[in-house]
C-alpha cells in the first residue's frame, strides 16, 4: 500500500525491481505448505507439497527424522513428544526447530519453525493475548522499513534494530498495512530474538472490492505471505487492514456487508487453512462489543489523545483505553533539552539495595 494509502497524501508508489533478485533451477520440491500445532505437551509440524517424481522421502526436524516412504505428493504430519514451546523474550526462551525434506538423499531446507499455543479474547470488551497459556502485555510499537528508498536492508542491519527493541523491553512489533509486507529475514530475525509480530493485510483506509479479479490477487497476495511465514512463531496476530472499519466510521458511511466479505470470510478462511494458530481481527482499529470503530474504550484502539491531540496526561486514564495497537505518546516535543528532562524525570528509578518493590521514601 506505500504510495497508495491516501492518509499520507502523495508519496511516490514503488515500481519495478525493489527487492533482491536471483536464478535458480526449478526445484523438485514445489508448493510446500508447513505449519505447526500443540496438542497437550506434544508438537505437530504439518507438511503439504508436491514432488517432480516419486521419491523416497522423510522429513528432518532438528537430528530426528522421520520416514515418509515412496511419495510423489506429500500430505504428512509428525508429531515431536514432550516439545519445548516459543515464547516471546519477556516471558521464556525462543525455541525454534529447523526443518528440512529430504527426497531421494538430496535435502531442502524448509526453514525453522516452533510451537506455541495463541488466544486473543475479546469478550471483554478489550483484548487480551495469552501465549501458551500465560497472558502476555504486548509492548512495542509499529515497524516502517528501515531503508524508505529500497525497502530491503541488509540481514545485519535488520539485526541491529530489532536486538535494539529487544533490549529496551519491547516484545512486539507490528507490521501496518499502508506500508509493504516484511522480508524473509525479519521474520527469521524475529522468530530467534523472540519478538512477537501483529500482521497487518496491506488493506490501509481503502473499502476492499470483492469481485472475483481483486479476490484472486488478494488470494495470491496472502499465499506469498504464507509462504514467508509458514510455522512462524513470531506471528501472533493478523488484522484486515490499517483503519480498514475505522474510515467508513470517521466518514459516517454505513459498513457495506458486501465488502465485509473480505474481511469476515475471505482472510479468515485462508488463514484457517494456510496459517492456523494466529489470533485474526478484522482490522486495527476495530471495535469488540458494537460500539463505533474509533471508540478507544472498546476493541483494538488507535490512541492519540495525548501525543496527537494534545490532550492532558490524566487522558491516558479516562480514555478507558484497553488495548492500543498504535499509540503516539509524543507527537512534537517541545524540545530537545525539555524532552529529555520530561523523560529523565518520569523515568522509573531503581530503588536503593534493599527496597526493591517498595516506596524507597
Amino acid at each position: 500500500m506505500l504510495g497508495r494509502a491516501p492518509v499520507y497524501g502523495p508519496l511516490p508508489v514503488p515500481v519495478g525491481l525493489w527487492r533482491p533478485v536471483s536464478m535458480t533451477v526449478i526445484p523438485e520440491v514445489r508448493r510446500v505448505a508447513l505449519s505447526t500445532t500443540v496438542s497437550g505437551t506434544d508438537g505437530i509440524v504439518a507438511l503439504r507439497a508436491d514432488l517432480d517424481a516419486p521419491g523416497v522421502a522423510r522429513i528432518m526436524i532438528d537430528d530426528r527424522a522421520f520416514e515418509l516412504g515412496t511419495v510423489e505428493r506429500i500430505d504428512s504430519a509428525v508429531t515431536l513428544p514432550a516439545v519445548e514451546l516459543w515464547w516471546p523474550h519477556t516471558h521464556g526462551r525462543p525455541r525454534t526447530y529447523r526443518v528440512a525434506l529430504e527426497v531421494d538423499g538430496t535435502v531442502h531446507p524448509m526453514g525453522v519453525v516452533g510451537f506455541r499455543t495463541v488466544d486473543l479474547d475479546r469478550t471483554a470488551g478489550g483484548a487480551v493475548l495469552t501465549v501458551n497459556g500465560e497472558t502476555v502485555f504486548c509492548r512495542g510499537g509499529t515497524w516502517t522499513p528501515l531503508d524508505p528508498v529500497r525497502l530491503w536492508s541488509p540481514e545485519p542491519d535488520l539485526r541491529a534494530a530489532l536486538e535494539q527493541l529487544r533490549s529496551a523491553g519491547l516484545n512486539m512489533v507490528r507490521v501496518v498495512g499502508t506500508l509493504v509486507y516484511e522480508q524473509p529475514e525479519f521474520w527469521s530475525l524475529c522468530a530467534e530474538l523472540g519478538i512477537m509480530v501483529w500482521q497487518d493485510v496491506m488493506f490501509g483506509t481503502i473499502d476492499p472490492p470483492t469481485d472475483d479479479t481483486y479476490t484472486a490477487a488478494v488470494t495470491r497476495e496472502l499465499g506469498a505471505f504464507a509462504d514467508a511465514v509458514s510455522a512462524n512463531p513470531a506471528l501472533m496476530v493478523v488484522s484486515g487492514g490499517s483503519e480498514t472499519q475505522q474510515q467508513p466510521t470517521m466518514l459516517g458511511i454505513a459498513a457495506d456487508d458486501q465488502r465485509m466479505v473480505m474481511l469476515d470470510s475471505i482472510i479468515p478462511e485462508f488463514l484457517a487453512d494456510r496459517v492456523p494458530g494466529v489470533a485474526y481481527v478484522t482490522s486495527s482499529p476495530s471495535s469488540a462489543q458494537g460500539e463505533l470503530h474509533t471508540h478507544v474504550g472498546d476493541g483494538i484502539a488507535h490512541y492519540f489523545g495525548v501525543g496527537g491531540y494534545l490532550r492532558p496526561l490524566s487522558d491516558i486514564r479516562t480514555a478507558g483505553v484497553r488495548f492500543a495497537a498504535e499509540c503516539l505518546a509524543f507527537a512534537v516535543p517541545p524540545g530537545t533539552g525539555t524532552g529529555g528532562e520530561i523523560l529523565r524525570v518520569r523515568g522509573r528509578r531503581r530503588s536503593p539495595p534493599g527496597l526493591e518493590g517498595r516506596d524507597p521514601t
